[in-house]
């Protein structure tokens, strides 16, 4: 019973990661296709939780070799927040100089 619910359970998360990483590549607009894409590694970490939980670390292994394509995250890789922040400072500072 419990192996039923749980491939019931991944097969509902690819499901809903399939449906963000669509969204994804169809999006116009950076930030919504890096927010979807970070809704898609989630349901992708959740996958992996979930296999890690019912059938151990190689199952794991083998499903993101399978499934993790490359060309969205799977893992955050950005800038931290201090450099975010610092980057937006340095822009605005950039952008208004000239005002001054």
């Amino acid at each position: 019973m419990t192996e039923a619910l749980h491939r019931q359970l991944i097969t509902r998360l690819e499901h809903d990661r399939a449906r963000m990483l669509a969204a994804a590549d169809t999006a116009t607009v950076d930030e919504v296709r890096i927010a979807q894409s970070g809704i898609a590694a989630g349901y992708l970490h959740a996958i992996a939780l979930t296999l890690r939980t019912f059938e151990g670390p190689d199952a794991v292994q083998a499903y993101l070799r399978q499934h993790a394509d490359g060309q969205h995250l799977t893992a955050h890789d950005g800038p931290t927040v201090r450099e975010a922040a610092a980057d937006d400072r340095t822009y605005w500072n950039d952008k208004y100089a000239g005002d001054r």
